[in-house]
């Protein structure tokens, strides 16, 4: 199910409904932290009592009844105390947020506790229900189903479904109404969007961009809050060496504006006249998403007398150009056309797919700049959905060739 669609809450109202039914049977709750999974147990516990059922314990992370049924409260990695299974056990969001879920390692310990606590503690009557939001084709949904193919029944409902007429229609139009959802697309990638709230995540290594919308050097405005962000290289020495890169970014009336960029394969204290220049005409300190012993070249460039704003990279450069790849997709960042720079930071950008590109600093310099822009401060994204192809096309494609949004179409 797509994220803030209820489904938290039906769950564990459906748990105290069979304890209600069942008070005999034991029960498990597990989420992605014990604190959530402890507020969903203070949530849960007044509708307990008023359906008038007779705990003899009630803590937040166990219930137990007088008759010796059960719900324990706990999360990915916690410990799953007092009888073992023998009703439901229900993992609700193994995963927090997509970056948590981009994580190989927070992948295997929730696919290592389902295997050697979840599944080790359900009697052989014991049902097993996963109740998630898709972030990955490698996220514990997708692990089950590939480990363990037959086992499973899937259920998948997306956020936007289809009538027989091809009519668009909300998942839950009441919370949350079509044009609402419209809007959300709109403002996600493909990647995000298809993964999130249609439920069928797409693997990387497709072209994360579309087509540039471009401009003439010459629209671009004066006006408006400008951010540079770089990425450094390390080495000169051989031809396949990482440039050093810089990107400026400008945004006004809800655009932001590609003004310039400088890529040159120079070690990274050569580039530091190049960023002296940058920051002085544009009166803003460069960004750069850096980790390890990158951190210790900005070092250098503070001790050398340039400031660098080194944002900590938790994550990996394909989910860092997220952000801009969605306006970037909705024609909401322009390139210009008649710059010299413009084809190589164009053909770059478009190309970039996160698996194993020859070249993407200047994928990760424009992350770093949109990222330096103020949030909120462009206006609403406004009008269709553009249309997404090649190798990011979900398992269903776009027709739009009668115009308009189009319609979902079997590839």
């Amino acid at each position: 199910m797509p994220p803030q669609h209820g489904k938290s809450t039906l769950t564990f109202s459906w748990l105290v409904r069979l304890l209600g039914r069942y008070p005999h049977l034991n029960h498990a709750y597990v989420t992605y932290g014990q604190k959530l999974s402890e507020k969903q147990s203070r949530k849960a516990l007044p509708i307990a009592r008023a359906a008038g059922i007779e705990l003899e314990r009630d803590t937040l992370d166990f219930w137990a009844t007088k008759v010796g049924g059960s719900i324990a409260w706990t999360s990915i990695g916690g410990q799953l105390t007092g009888d073992p299974v023998s009703g439901i056990a229900v993992i609700d969001d193994p995963f927090k947020d997509r970056k948590e879920a981009e994580s190989p390692t927070a992948r295997e310990t929730a696919w290592s506790f389902y295997q050697d606590v979840v599944d080790t503690r359900c009697h052989p009557q014991a049902s097993q229900i996963v109740i998630a939001t898709r972030w990955h084709v490698d996220d514990l949904s997708g692990r089950l189903q590939k480990e363990q193919p037959g086992k499973w029944r899937v259920i998948n409902l997306p956020a936007i479904a289809l009538d027989d007429e091809g009519a668009e229609h909300a998942l839950w139009p009441e919370g949350r109404p079509l044009d609402w959802l419209r809007e959300k697309r709109r403002q996600r990638t493909e990647y995000e969007w298809a993964s999130m709230y249609m439920g069928e995540p797409i693997p990387k290594g497709g072209s994360l961009f579309e087509v540039a919308t471009t401009c003439r050097l010459a629209d671009i405005p004066t006006a408006g809050r400008v951010s540079i962000g770089v990425d450094l290289a390390y080495s000169a020495k051989t031809a396949h060496t990482d440039y050093s890169t810089a990107v400026v970014l400008r945004e006004h009336g809800g655009k932001v504006y590609v003004v310039e960029t400088r890529r040159l394969r120079v070690e990274a204290p050569e580039f530091r006249s190049i960023l002296t220049d940058l920051r002085d005409r544009y009166n803003t300190t460069p960004r750069w998403h850096a980790s390890g012993l990158e951190k210790g070249q900005a070092d250098w460039f503070k001790r050398d007398g340039l400031p660098i704003k080194v944002v900590n990279a938790t994550t990996d450069k394909f989910q860092r150009a997220l952000p801009v790849a969605a306006r970037w997709n909705a024609g909401e960042v322009l390139v210009p056309f008649d710059a010299e720079w413009s084809k190589t930071f164009r053909e770059e950008v478009e190309s970039f797919t996160g698996v194993g590109d020859r070249h993407d600093d200047q994928v990760d310099a424009l992350a770093s700049a949109f990222d330096g822009l103020p949030k909120g401060s462009g206006k609403p994204l406004t009008g269709g959905s553009r249309t997404f192809a090649g190798p990011m096309t979900p398992p269903r494609s776009r027709d739009t060739r009668q115009g308009g949004r189009g319609k979902w179409l079997p590839r």
